[in-house]
């Protein structure tokens, strides 16, 4: 865990989405703990069309 997501709170930020926002925070902190926080550049391909 790096410092940045030492003090990022993954399950409040999940449920401000409203994809996210009917879950119990017991639920959203098991989501977040499985999540990863990546960076990606302008422009950069994320993911392919096909890729499951």
């Amino acid at each position: 865990m790096t410092l940045a997501t030492h003090f990022f709170d993954m399950p409040r930020f999940l449920a401000t989405s409203p994809l996210f926002s009917g879950l119990s925070p017991d639920e959203l902190t098991r989501i977040a703990k499985s999540s990863q926080i990546r960076s990606y550049a302008k422009g950069e391909m994320i993911f392919s069309l096909g890729e499951a």
